[in-house]
């Protein structure tokens, strides 16, 4: 496209500073692309894929029991990614490896249990109900995730968004179930 009355030289200059800006408006405001660094999602996602989260559901609304939240952990000053497990005012409860929210068990194909040993102070949680504002959250490896069970609630605040495509590697393309 060509613009009177600037050099080509302008022109190039232009149209790079218009895309990065737009580039930046869509990472701040709609979507962000993350990296998986740890096993503690799996078999959901695996270690070093790749994944966008969007960030527009949650200026409509909380996030829902099941979905996979990507938040902020001020304790280690870097993002993580686990899935809610409980929204506020649930009860939460684990005995022997079996969740329960709100004294219902909970079937949970996305759960992976790989240690057969019984551990009490990962296996067993005792009931607890999730605050206003805050999300109860675990990883999908359940033997080998640090999450609210070690270390408490996720503040609303901190969440940036819900995990929904995973865009490397190739072989893993698609949505996240």
């Amino acid at each position: 496209m060509d613009y009177p009355g600037k050099p080509a030289w302008r022109q190039v200059v232009d149209t790079l500073a218009s895309a990065f800006l737009l580039a930046l408006l869509i990472r701040w405001l709609f979507l962000q692309a993350f990296f998986i660094p740890s096993g503690s999602m799996e078999d959901t996602l695996l270690k070093d894929d790749r994944i966008l989260v969007s960030k527009v559901q949650y200026y409509f609304r909380e996030p829902m029991r099941s979905e996979i939240i990507v938040f902020w952990f001020e304790e280690d000053k870097k993002h993580f990614i686990k899935r809610v497990i409980g929204a506020p005012g649930d009860r939460i409860e684990m005995v022997r490896k079996k969740l329960y929210v709100n004294n219902v068990p909970q079937v949970e194909a996305y759960a992976v249990h790989k240690d057969p040993q019984y551990e009490p102070s990962r296996d067993d949680m005792r009931p607890l109900i999730v605050p206003r504002d805050r999300f109860f959250v675990m990883g999908d490896n359940r033997d080998f995730s640090k999450d609210s069970r070690f270390w408490g609630f996720v503040k609303k605040k901190d969440v940036v968004g819900v995990a929904f495509f995973i865009y490397w590697p190739f072989t893993r393309l698609g949505a996240i179930k």
